[in-house]
């Protein structure tokens, strides 16, 4: 079975390059520039096994996303890749959410592998 997971960021360039790294771990890949339309495929019925999210984006930012997430039958893993350097956010994040908190740009290597954990992991 196919492992589907959504990228959500509006710069183009970590988003490609986030989505080439996955796609060359095996994933398949959806990709969105904005929290609207990671909103739009989510609700259109793609059912990611992971979510990849920025957080400071324009129109619905990744708090939003977040939220959305969160009321999803079947809720995906979620790493935040965000330059956002607040640790009170962090934390909110990590225990609010259970989500992984990664640092942009230096983790970007780093998410492929936390990425093939959360997914090996058992539900």
């Amino acid at each position: 079975m196919e492992t589907r997971i959504l990228v959500v960021d509006d710069n183009a360039r970590v988003r490609e390059l986030l989505a080439d790294m996955l796609e060359l771990d095996g994933h398949v890949v959806y990709q969105a520039e904005t929290g609207q339309v990671a909103l739009q495929l989510m609700q259109g019925g793609l059912n990611p096994r992971l979510v990849v999210c920025d957080l400071m984006m324009p129109d619905v930012d990744g708090w939003q996303v977040l939220a959305s997430v969160e009321q999803m039958a079947e809720r995906p893993n979620v790493i935040i890749f965000t330059s956002l350097g607040d640790l009170a956010s962090i934390e909110r994040l990590t225990e609010r959410y259970g989500c992984t908190v990664m640092k942009k740009p230096e983790q970007l290597r780093e998410v492929v592998a936390a990425a093939r954990a959360l997914l090996n992991r058992p539900n």
